[in-house]
C-alpha cells in the first residue's frame, strides 16, 4: 500500500495491491469538518457519510461486488 496525504491533513489517497485477485485499487477519504462530512472512495464506488446525521456506536457494512468489505 501506498499513501499521500494533501495538505490539508484531511485527504489520504492510497494505492493498495490485493495479490490474490492481480488487482490495484484506488482508496481515498476525505474528512470535511466545515460541511460536516466524510467522502470515502474504493475505485469508482462512492459515497459520503454526512456526520451530523452519522449514528455513532452502529456498525455499518459496505461490500463492493463481494470482493471488497469494509466494515
Amino acid at each position: 500500500m501506498r499513501c499521500t496525504i494533501a495538505e490539508s491533513c484531511t485527504e489520504i489517497d492510497c494505492c493498495v495491491r490485493a495479490a490474490p485477485i492481480h488487482h490495484n485499487f484506488n482508496v481515498y477519504l476525505n474528512v470535511d469538518p466545515c460541511n460536516q462530512q466524510m467522502k470515502f472512495a474504493i475505485d469508482k464506488f462512492q459515497f459520503q457519510l454526512y456526520l451530523k446525521e452519522f449514528e455513532f456506536g452502529i456498525e455499518k457494512d459496505v461490500r463492493l461486488l463481494n470482493v471488497v468489505r469494509m466494515k
